[in-house]
């Protein structure tokens, strides 16, 4: 969980009024058409000659960022307001947590003369790495600005606030769709939802606070377990952040393995969020492509080897990760045949390789490794939605599929 950081920090901070450099990224709906955001387009490509006051990021100022509780308390979770007051903070402070060793900090109007937004731009050996947008004053205020703009809307614990031409009932739709997938996942957290839901990925590049050093933008997902969460999304090909609704009902089962003293890895949660919701505009059908059953199965020995995981790359070039989607193959077994989706599936100690993965899935299962892959392959080369008629077994066929804490050394599949 990336804690706020208090408001002492960007006071130290200097305005500088060197001339802002733009840095664009690739839409990767068209693999062409640029996107433009607003802090990378603001910020330097080269830090200015040292001047004024600036602030040097270290371990201790990172990890400082995100152990402050008083900055910002958990939000009122029935205001739209202070939803987007504490999401802002929470930025700053995942932003401020995520500074490399040595990395420079700048503070900048993004016009000449001191008007209009003001950024924080991010300096390793001189070149810039990352912006952030704080909005028009050195406390973070980008969000509240934004929503400004938009329409605003509510469903039980979503809130949205989404371009005027996405239709009205889209908040109604993702809370609907946050409340099924937490009834696959076996997810039960009521902390509110903020969702900033775009018409397009350019308008979401242009808007997001956070300026990436490669200038690629995508849907994104900030959750605070315990707390709530804030969702930045697009309308894409396969319809709008259901990918990201997987990441939001997860982190309620994070503690969950935490408490077994292990982690879900990301390369895990990833697997999980596009076998249920795609990816970047591509439901997972359309990742894994037309494949038949032995096809499957061939392809998923092809990732057994133990460093086909730890190899993974996430890219918005590159769209298709075997490894990763084949992961996914193991988890959409696990929705079909378990009562409840058993989060150790998710663990680091069950994902160090695909094979440990699916050792552990054959045991749930009560099946041997080679029958819990058949399993795999079938629903590789029938990838339709989870929420399809038929996709999940009968009721009373489901299997309890209990996490548990037997070391993987000494967990044996029948």
């Amino acid at each position: 969980m990336h804690r706020p950081i208090r408001p002492a920090l960007l006071l130290t901070l200097a305005a500088c009024a060197a001339a802002g450099g733009a840095s664009v990224g690739t839409d990767e709906a068209s693999g062409r058409e640029p996107l433009r955001n607003l802090g990378r387009a603001s910020c330097p490509a080269l830090a200015p000659p040292v001047g004024g006051e600036t602030r040097e990021l270290d371990q201790a100022a990172r990890e400082d960022a995100i152990r402050r509780p008083d900055f910002s308390p958990p939000p009122d979770t029935g205001s739209l307001a202070s939803l987007l007051t504490h999401f802002d903070a929470s930025l700053l402070a995942f932003w401020v947590a995520g500074a490399s060793p040595g990395e420079r900090i700048i503070r900048r109007a993004a016009v000449r003369g001191g008007t209009g937004p003001v950024m924080l731009c991010g300096y390793a050996r001189n070149a810039l790495v990352r912006s952030f947008v704080l909005g028009d004053s050195v406390m973070p205020r980008v969000l509240q600005q934004t929503a400004a703009g938009m329409r605003e809307g509510r469903a039980g614990r979503v809130f949205a606030v989404s371009d005027s031409s996405l239709p009205v009932g889209l908040p109604q739709a993702m809370a609907d769709t946050l409340g099924r997938l937490e009834e696959l996942l076996g997810a039960r957290e009521a902390t509110p939802v903020l969702m900033v839901l775009f018409s397009n990925a350019r308008r979401l590049a242009a808007a997001f606070p956070i300026g990436w050093a490669d200038g690629v933008y995508a849907d994104w997902t900030l959750a605070e377990p315990g707390i709530g969460a804030a969702v930045f999304a697009a309308s894409r090909g396969n319809g709008v952040a259901s990918h990201e609704l997987v990441h939001v009902a997860l982190k309620g089962r994070h503690a969950e393995v935490e408490a077994r003293a292990s982690t879900i890895p990301y390369v895990a949660e990833e697997a999980l969020a596009r076998t249920i919701g795609g990816s970047r505009g591509r439901s997972y059908a359309d990742l894994v492509g037309i494949i038949t059953t032995f096809e499957a199965r061939r392809l998923i020995a092809s990732q057994m080897q133990d460093g086909a995981l730890s190899a993974v790359r996430f890219d918005a070039r590159r769209p298709y990760e075997p490894a990763v989607d084949v992961l996914g193959a193991a988890y959409r077994v696990a929705l079909s045949a378990c009562r409840t989706f058993p989060v150790d599936l998710l663990d680091a100690r069950a994902v160090t390789s695909l094979s440990a993965a699916v050792n552990r899935l054959a045991i749930h299962l009560r099946v041997t490794p080679d029958a819990a892959v058949d399993s795999m392959a079938v629903r590789l080369s029938a990838a339709g939605s989870v929420f399809a008629p038929g996709f999940r077994r009968p009721p009373e066929a489901r299997l309890a599929c209990v996490a548990y804490d037997i070391p993987l050394e000494r967990a044996h599949p029948p």
